[in-house]
């Protein structure tokens, strides 16, 4: 439980020492939730789940986002997992984004590479492509966001479980989508709700939920700062169990 209790305290102190207005939402994904943009920043999750006799896993992964163009960005994450008294590397991740042309929406196309650079028992033992889509939506006081992904196994692996990373269990093939609406109480500091799905192996289908409070502040000289604060639950599945998510990214 000692690492559930640093996270507000990392929070709170980041809001503390930002700067003034915002309408994102909470990010639990590298790169997933945001258009291109060149960023950097850190995301710590720290979770319980049933596949692992409901031992806290800690990760944190640090990454940096690098703008080509307006439209078109790449990006690395580096991450390390704590579990079991073990401290170690995980496997990194490699993303590559881009926007459609779209007036009503925002709508983020991308794919990511998750490569196995990480040691038993964190990693996921092969290589795993994601392709994604995020879409948002702004509105006053209300941002609407969503997105849907997949993720399939990159050549075979020897290892028949080794989708069962301890930082972040999945399917090594499944369709997942999630739904969320963000409610901006103040001018920077917004209420989140979001549901996911995730359709593992193609056989089966799990649900969970995701709450959380979220800041986001651009300084006159347009550097954007952001950080976010979740709790999320998952019913069944390879992603069994709960846990809690801090990020915070900055973006000149």
């Amino acid at each position: 439980m000692q690492s559930y209790k640093c996270l507000p305290i990392i929070l709170l102190i980041s809001t503390l020492i930002l700067a003034p207005s915002a309408d994102g939402h909470i990010e639990g994904l590298l790169f997933q939730e945001h258009p291109p943009k060149t960023t950097a920043g850190i995301l710590l999750q720290s979770g319980r789940y049933q596949i692992n006799n409901n031992n806290v896993a800690l990760s944190i992964n640090s990454f940096a986002e690098y703008a080509l163009s307006s439209n078109l960005s790449v990006g690395v994450g580096l991450p390390l997992g704590q579990y079991q008294d073990q401290f170690q590397l995980s496997d990194a991740v490699v993303a590559v984004k881009s926007a459609l042309p779209l007036q009503t929406f925002t709508a983020v196309p991308m794919i990511l590479f998750e490569v196995p650079t990480g040691m038993e028992p964190m990693t996921s033992g092969h290589t795993e492509i994601v392709p994604a889509l995020f879409l948002e939506k702004k509105i006053p006081d209300i941002h609407l966001y969503g997105s849907i992904k997949g993720r399939a196994e990159v050549g075979e692996s020897d290892d028949e479980h080794g989708h069962l990373n301890v930082l972040a269990p999945h399917a090594t093939d499944e369709l997942a989508g999630d739904a969320g609406i963000s409610y901006w109480v103040a001018d920077h500091i917004g209420l989140d709700a979001r549901i996911n799905g995730y359709y593992e192996d193609f056989e089966s289908f799990h649900p969970g939920v995701e709450v959380g409070v979220v800041y986001q502040n651009t300084t006159r000289q347009g550097t954007t700062v952001k950080a976010s604060l979740g709790y999320f639950t998952i019913s069944s599945g390879d992603r069994e169990g709960s846990g809690l998510g801090f990020s915070f990214y900055i973006a000149p």
